[in-house]
C-alpha cells in the first residue's frame, strides 16, 4: 500500500459483509471464508479422502463458531479474538487439506461474489477518489478481488491476513486484528495527499479504522458509513447508516461532488 495518492479523497472499505455479499448473506453474514470452504469442498469432490476430511473439519469449525458467537454475545470475548480463533482454525485445519493451486482456484470462484451494486457505486466515483480494502480475509483472496475489480475499471489497494505456505504447512504472518486494521489505515493515509476519507464497515472492529482515519485527517474530514450493520456499536458510531449499496452509491456521488467543490 505505497502507491502515491492519485486523488485527494479515498474510500476505505471492509470486505466481509461490506464489499462481499457471498452465496447466502442471510445465513453466512457475508463471511468470505464460509464460501471459500464451500468452494474447496466442491473442487475436491473427485478426491474423496480430501473431501471428507474437509467436511469433518467444517463440522468442527461450525461448532467452534457457535461457541465463539455465544461468548461474544455474552461479552466474554471480543470480536477480534473470536475472529482470530476462527481464522487460525481455518488456516491450520482447513487450508492444510489443500494445495496452493486448489486454494487459488477456490479464491477465484469466491471473488465473483461481491455485491454487483458495489462495483457500480465505486465505478461511478472512480474518477474522483481512490479505493482501499482493509480486511481480515486472506490476502490471496483479496488479490483475486483486486484483479476482478480492475476488469471493471476500479483500482483497489488491498490488505488482508497474510498467510504463507512453508515446510510446516500454512501459517499466518500478520493477524489482522482490530488494532492491525487501524494501523494499516494510518499507514495508508500518513504522508499522502488525501484530505478527505470515507470509511465503510459493518462491525465494531471497523470503528478502529474510522478512529485511525480521524487521527490522521481530523474528524471533520472523515465520514463513517455503517453498511448492513451487524452490531449496535457500529450503528451508534456511524455518521451514516445504509441498508444497501444503492444508498451508499448515492451518498458517495454527493460526497465527491462536495469534495471537488470544497463545500464539505
Amino acid at each position: 500500500m505505497i502507491r502515491p495518492a492519485a486523488h485527494k479523497a479515498i474510500v476505505i472499505l471492509d470486505f466481509d459483509g461490506t464489499l462481499y455479499r457471498g452465496l447466502c448473506p442471510a445465513l453466512c453474514r457475508g463471511i468470505a471464508n464460509a464460501d471459500l470452504l464451500v468452494a474447496l469442498c466442491l473442487i475436491n469432490l473427485s478426491r474423496p479422502r480430501c473431501f471428507f476430511r474437509l467436511l469433518r473439519e467444517a463440522t468442527r469449525l461450525q461448532k467452534l463458531q457457535q461457541r465463539l458467537a455465544r461468548a461474544y454475545t455474552e461479552k466474554r470475548l471480543s470480536l477480534s479474538s473470536a475472529d482470530g480463533r476462527l481464522i487460525r482454525f481455518f488456516t491450520h485445519r482447513i487450508m492444510m487439506c489443500c494445495t496452493p493451486t486448489v486454494l487459488d482456484q477456490a479464491a477465484a470462484l469466491v471473488s465473483r461474489l461481491c455485491y454487483p451494486s458495489a462495483w457500480r457505486a465505486l465505478s461511478a466515483v472512480r474518477g474522483d477518489c481512490d479505493f482501499a480494502v482493509v480486511s481480515k480475509s486472506f490476502d490471496f483472496l483479496l488479490e483475486k478481488v483486486r484483479q476482478r475489480a480492475a476488469t471493471r475499471g476500479v483500482h483497489l489497494q488491498v490488505v488482508g491476513t497474510r498467510v504463507r505456505c512453508g515446510g510446516a504447512g500454512w501459517r499466518i504472518e500478520v493477524p489482522m486484528t482490530r488494532a492491525e486494521k487501524a494501523l494499516q489505515v494510518r499507514e495508508l493515509l500518513m504522508g499522502r495527499a488525501y484530505d478527505r476519507a470515507v470509511v465503510i464497515g459493518d462491525t465494531e472492529d471497523d470503528i478502529g479504522m474510522r478512529d485511525a482515519a480521524v487521527k490522521v485527517l481530523g474528524a471533520e474530514s472523515v465520514t463513517f458509513i455503517a453498511l448492513n450493520v451487524k452490531d449496535n456499536e457500529i450503528k451508534s458510531a456511524a455518521d451514516v447508516s445504509c441498508p444497501s449499496w444503492r444508498q451508499v452509491g448515492a451518498f458517495l456521488r454527493g460526497w465527491v461532488s462536495s469534495v471537488s467543490t470544497g463545500t464539505s
